[in-house]
C-alpha cells in the first residue's frame, strides 16, 4: 500500500495497491474557497472517494471474505462509475484539477487494486500514523549516516510499532525477544518465530503478567 510515487514500480513479486487517501486529498488540494459539487469538478472526484471511504467504513468489523464480496456487489461500481467520471474532465493544463485527473489516470490499475482481496485496506493512513512516532523522532537526528544504521533503525522501529499496534509494551517485548531469542536453535524454525511475534496470544499473556503495574506505595492499613 502505497503513495503515487513510481519508484515503488521497481519492487518485485508484490502487488502494489495505491493510497485512496492520497487520491482524494489530490482532489481536494485542487478545490477552489467555496467549492460544491455544482459548482467545481474537484469537489464531485472528493465526493466520490469520500462516497468510497463511507462504504468501507459501514465494513470495517466483517470478514475479510465479507469485506470482498462488499466490495464486489457496491464499491467496484462506485469505482468504474468514477474512473468514467474522470476520463470526461478536461482540466486546465498547469492546474491542481490537471494534477488530480492525472494522478488518478496514472494510478487506476493501483487503486483498483483493493477490489480484490478483502484483507487490503483502500488507504495506507494506518501506516503513515504507525510511522508518525519514527518521523517526528528522526527530525532529532536528521539521518542515519551509514546504511546498517538506517536498516537497524528500520528493523527496531518495526518491531516497535508492530508490538504498539498488537498491544504489547514494546521495551518488555524487546527485552523479551532480546533475551530469549539467544537460546534458540538456529535457524530459527516457523513455529519458534510464530511464538515471538507481537500477536502471538500466548506471549501477550505472558508479558502482561509480567508487566502488570506496582502500586507506589503500599497500603499499611
Amino acid at each position: 500500500m502505497t503513495d503515487g510515487y513510481t519508484a515503488y514500480n521497481a519492487v518485485e513479486n508484490v502487488t502494489r495497491c495505491s493510497c485512496w487517501a492520497h487520491m482524494r486529498r489530490a482532489w481536494r488540494d485542487a478545490m477552489p474557497k467555496g467549492a460544491t459539487t455544482g459548482n467545481s469538478k474537484a469537489a464531485v472526484g472528493y465526493n466520490y472517494c469520500n462516497k468510497l471511504f463511507a462504504l468501507e467504513k459501514k465494513w470495517k468489523d466483517v470478514s475479510n471474505a465479507q469485506r470482498l464480496l462488499n466490495r464486489r456487489n457496491a464499491a467496484e461500481k462506485l469505482v468504474d462509475e468514477y474512473f468514467l467520471w474522470v476520463r470526461t474532465v478536461d482540466p486546465v493544463v498547469g492546474s491542481k484539477l490537471e494534477d488530480a485527473v492525472n494522478y488518478a489516470l496514472n494510478q487506476e490499475q493501483y487503486l483498483r487494486a483493493f477490489l480484490k482481496n478483502g484483507e487490503v485496506e483502500i488507504s495506507n493512513n494506518f501506516a503513515e500514523n504507525a510511522i508518525r512516532p519514527f518521523v517526528i523522532g528522526r527530525k532529532n537526528w536528521l539521518f542515519s549516516d551509514t546504511v546498517k544504521g538506517a536498516k537497524s533503525s528500520a528493523i527496531i522501529y518495526s518491531l516497535i510499532e508492530t508490538a504498539k499496534a498488537n498491544g504489547v509494551e514494546p521495551y518488555a517485548y524487546l527485552t523479551l525477544i532480546l533475551t530469549d531469542m539467544q537460546y534458540m536453535g538456529r535457524p530459527f524454525s516457523n513455529e519458534e518465530l510464530e511464538s515471538i511475534m507481537p500477536w502471538s496470544e500466548e506471549l501477550k499473556k505472558f508479558i502482561a503478567s509480567r508487566t502488570r503495574p506496582v502500586p507506589l506505595t503500599e497500603d499499611k492499613g
